[in-house]
């Protein structure tokens, strides 16, 4: 039991970091649509994991579900706050930007709750 509840909170720390992938150099651009958003909470439980593997998808979709939680709450609306949809050169308006992230933490919550 003990290392399962190990292997949960590094795939919440993991989770917590996955949607900031698009800062690696060349991939995509901060807060891109792809990487903050449902997507995640859509294909995380698809992937087989053993049983005891639950623990992986269920702490990195918390992880995740934390994130956009604190990306609800920018300084400003605005540059890298807004969510982008790379590779189009467009970004969602201030509102929208808002909606996304609160639409994407919400699904990766209930998602996690359904793995539960």
């Amino acid at each position: 039991m003990t290392i399962q509840i190990i292997i949960g909170l590094i795939a919440i720390l993991v989770g917590f970091k996955l949607p900031d992938i698009d800062l690696a150099p060349l991939l995509w651009r901060h807060r891109s649509a792809w990487t903050h958003g449902p997507f995640w909470a859509y294909l995380l439980p698809l992937v087989p994991f053993p049983w005891w593997g639950l623990y992986i998808p269920l702490g990195a979709l918390l992880g995740i579900t934390i994130h956009l939680f604190a990306d609800l709450r920018p300084k400003a609306w605005k540059g890298s706050a807004l969510v982008n949809l790379f590779p189009i050169r467009r970004t969602f308006s201030p509102g929208m930007s808002f909606l996304w992230l609160l639409g994407s933490c919400i699904y990766s919550g209930l998602t996690a709750w359904r793995m539960l």
